[in-house]
């Protein structure tokens, strides 16, 4: 391209504002329980279907779910009857970060198939910013152990787990 012919490019990740406002939703919050979050859309490849999972195992804990559609929300919502699981629904992107703040621990479940908008697969190029977030609240995160997050993010800043094991993701939120 001429423009650039002559001109230094840097390719950055994505990112998100920090820090992330510390504003707290406490009326939807059991501060009495360990509450685990995930923000995002509900598609498959996502990691709902581990989150539901892991809720079966930890019923004195609170798993909220911040995204998705009526329809994603129904789905998952028949995949499962744990009452210790909480779907808030879509969030205006704005007023996300309240709910981040709110929770303890946060998951980033990614499947080694990840849908954009329900079709295709990004899982080998994807740089979600959901984890620029999670990482700006300064909370614990769980995160799939997959070669594309390593590219952003390494063991000091979060717990790397085998993406479809359940047992490695009760023992980081036990280790956590």
């Amino acid at each position: 391209n001429k423009y650039f012919r002559n001109t230094e490019c840097y390719v950055a990740h994505d990112g998100a504002d920090f820090p992330f406002n510390s504003d707290i939703i406490e009326t939807i919050i059991d501060s009495k329980k360990l509450n685990i979050g995930y923000t995002g859309h509900l598609y498959q490849g996502r990691g709902i279907d581990i989150i539901l999972k892991i809720a079966e195992r930890y019923l004195d804990i609170n798993f909220h779910i911040v995204g998705g559609n009526p329809m994603d929300i129904k789905y998952w919502k028949n995949k499962s009857s744990s009452k210790n699981v909480i779907y808030h629904g879509f969030v205006e992107p704005k007023s996300v970060y309240k709910y981040v703040n709110s929770f303890d621990i946060l998951l980033a479940p990614y499947q080694n198939k990840v849908s954009i908008a329900g079709r295709d697969d990004s899982s080998k190029y994807m740089s979600p910013l959901k984890i620029f977030e999670y990482m700006a609240s300064n909370k614990a995160i769980i995160v799939s152990d997959l070669d594309v997050l390593h590219e952003v993010l390494d063991s000091n800043q979060v717990e790397f787990v085998t993406y479809n094991n359940i047992d490695d993701w009760c023992n980081a939120i036990e280790k956590l």
